[in-house]
């Protein structure tokens, strides 16, 4: 024979069962948590002068963003994303490259 504080557990266990399966769903449907985003969404156009630098990553095209991404560290602290097709980016995308192969004048 059932407890009488049973019914409640009971009722609580067929409603949180159905929720909990919705769960997953609607962290899905979230955008921010959407597998996919670019990392960039705001782009400067290289102003900023590259002895400013601290790290320079670039992200290749993808499946999951279809744009080449270039994230820059600046030594305060602060992100910011360059466009890849700005003619300076391009200039100074080339200077990095001859540098890190070997070639080119440093300073």
């Amino acid at each position: 024979m059932a407890r009488a504080g049973a019914a409640p557990v009971l009722l609580l266990l067929l409603l949180g069962v159905p929720l909990l399966t919705l769960a997953p769903t609607i962290v899905r449907g979230f955008p921010m948590l959407m597998p996919g985003r670019c990392r960039c969404l705001a782009f400067s156009d290289g102003r900023t002068h590259p002895r400013s630098f601290s790290k320079l990553e670039v992200f290749p095209a993808s499946p999951l963003c279809q744009q080449v991404e270039i994230i820059v560290t600046l030594k305060n602290g602060k992100t910011t994303c360059l466009k890849a097709d700005s003619p300076k980016v391009k200039k100074l995308m080339t200077i990095i490259m001859k540098r890190s192969s070997g070639s080119g004048p440093r300073g």
